[in-house]
């Protein structure tokens, strides 16, 4: 049986049972059919949307959106009465193909109860797995020009993060492959296996007698400026804690250079290196410290 559809008044125009197609002809065998019925609502919910704005009798809500659905037709927009003004929110994706992992310019435009125009302004969303990249400048939105004219200036420095990003994982999952397959490798507790964004060993020191010298967490961090940016490498004990009452791990970042342009596989045992001596060091710390209150 069809399940029944609750829509609130916020809706923006009537909907009629007879629009939702997937509940007309409702197979409770598909898997897919209340995603189907959802989406349906929604494609009904942006036009109606979108007819709203064409149509407002604001003439500036009317010339951005008709220009922007014509050029940028992923773009979905929400109309809505604040009391004392009119605001129309536009998300349109930033992408050459764009997805759900895509930024968002969000432009917000309002105008009075009389339909004057009051202010526009554009921010962008960043998705969840990307975050903001505040190495970006991007340009000031200047009200004056259009909307659209701002978010093709956008497209460009967007792209151009994008393109770095993807570049940077490739550089990021071969470095973390490397380290995998080292000697190191047996060390491995975990790594990120999607964006390849950190790394972490359990790295234990012993003599050639196998007699245990010391161990310790090592937690190695990319960020989406790798290789131009060196990883960042911290040691955690698994021992010692930061006080007597504290649960939390003595720990201690480690300075380790990467060399962008280095031949292959000496970055690694750079790594290496610096790696064992530091944990020698981090080792000779813990056992002489004074007793943590």
């Amino acid at each position: 049986m069809a399940p029944d559809v609750l829509i609130d008044g916020t809706f923006g125009a009537e909907l009629k049972y007879g629009d939702i197609t997937p509940l007309l002809t409702w197979d409770s065998g598909n898997p897919n059919a209340l995603l189907d019925t959802m989406e349906r609502i929604r494609n009904i919910f942006i036009a109606t949307q979108l007819a709203a704005a064409v149509t407002s009798p604001c003439e500036r809500f009317q010339q951005e959106v008709s220009i922007i659905s014509a050029v940028k037709p992923q773009m979905s927009c929400i109309l809505r009465n604040a009391g004392d003004y009119i605001a129309l929110f536009v998300d349109i994706p930033i992408a050459q193909q764009p997805d759900t992992k895509s930024p968002v310019a969000r432009i917000l435009m309002t105008c009075t109860n009389t339909f004057q125009f009051k202010s526009m302004e554009c921010t962008v969303l960043w998705p969840p797995l990307m975050k903001e990249d505040r190495s970006v400048s991007l340009q000031r939105f200047n009200p004056s020009n259009s909307a659209l004219q701002y978010v093709l200036q956008l497209e460009d420095t967007i792209q151009e993060v994008l393109q770095r990003r993807n570049g940077s994982q490739i550089h990021r999952e071969q470095f973390i492959r490397e380290i995998v397959q080292s000697d190191f490798g047996k060390y491995l507790v975990e790594y990120d296996q999607e964006s390849y964004s950190y790394l972490i060993l359990y790295v234990m020191m012993t003599t050639q007698n196998d007699s245990l010298l010391g161990c310790a967490l090592v937690q190695i961090h990319f960020t989406d400026l790798f290789p131009s940016k060196t990883p960042t490498v911290i040691l955690k004990s698994p021992l010692f804690f930061s006080n007597a009452e504290s649960h939390t791990p003595e720990e201690r970042q480690i300075a380790y250079q990467f060399e962008e342009k280095a031949p292959p596989g000496q970055n690694l045992e750079r790594l290496k290196f610096t790696l064992l001596n530091e944990m020698a060091a981090f080792q000779t710390y813990l056992v002489s410290r004074p007793p943590r209150k």
